[in-house]
């Protein structure tokens, strides 16, 4: 699996806004982009790179190939559904990755 993590720290007056963009963008993901496969969002509690209140965004991909035809996917309604993320969001705090699970071996759930 392949994750696109998304980080940036949230405009401490625009908490309620900014949560309700998130809810709308991965309405938009989920009936747009069949090829992500799965959307995690996380609050950043402690420690990080992205102050609090800070976001993760994680966008799973089954492929690599996905992940790049995805991208090649993006439209003007795309920039609808993220533009009230960026507006509540802290300017110029936004940092992206590709992640890749590995060693498997490792993981376990309890």
């Amino acid at each position: 699996m392949i994750h696109s993590i998304y980080r940036w720290t949230v405009d401490r007056d625009s908490l309620g806004a900014h949560e309700e963009a998130l809810a709308r963008l991965g309405e938009h993901i989920k009936a747009s982009h069949p090829l992500i496969s799965g959307v995690r969002c996380y609050k950043v509690s402690f420690g990080g790179e992205v102050a609090r209140p800070g976001r993760v965004w994680d966008e799973v991909y089954a492929t690599w190939a996905d992940f790049e035809e995805s991208a090649r996917g993006h439209s003007p309604a795309c920039d609808e559904a993220w533009a009230p993320v960026y507006a509540t969001m802290v300017p110029g705090t936004m940092t992206s990755a590709a992640w890749e699970e590995t060693v498997p071996a490792a993981w376990f759930d309890r």
